[in-house]
């Protein structure tokens, strides 16, 4: 997990988009919904934000990213959102920062404006 990391840490938009292409991001969604261990985690969580990031400084919106769709359609929202509630305040801290700047906020309401 960590050579994964590193990689997305550091890596161009050219290697990044290779890494995604190779499944790397699949691996990292499904090691966050099977190992409870709060440096994994957060690991996974960096890796996570960082594939993020570069993605937001390259097109200028944090929001509405293509790689945003694609963790969505993995599974990742749901299990970032199932982490809000695990036990280490930095694990909460991250998931809590990468829902708020990545993702768009449900909306319960009916809005039919």
């Amino acid at each position: 997990m960590w050579v994964f990391a590193n990689a997305l840490s550091g890596s161009s938009r050219e290697q990044r988009d290779l890494l995604v292409d190779w499944g790397v991001t699949q691996i990292i969604v499904d090691e966050l919904n099977k190992n409870p261990e709060p440096r994994v985690l957060q690991v996974c969580l960096e890796a996570i934000e960082n594939i993020l990031e570069n993605q937001a400084s390259e097109d200028g919106n944090k929001k509405e990213q293509p790689i945003s769709v694609l963790l969505e359609e993995m599974g990742a929202l749901d299990i970032l959102e199932s982490l809000q509630g695990h036990s280490s305040q930095d694990v909460y801290t991250m998931v809590s920062r990468i829902l708020g700047d990545y993702f768009e906020a449900e909306d319960d309401s009916d809005d039919d404006s």
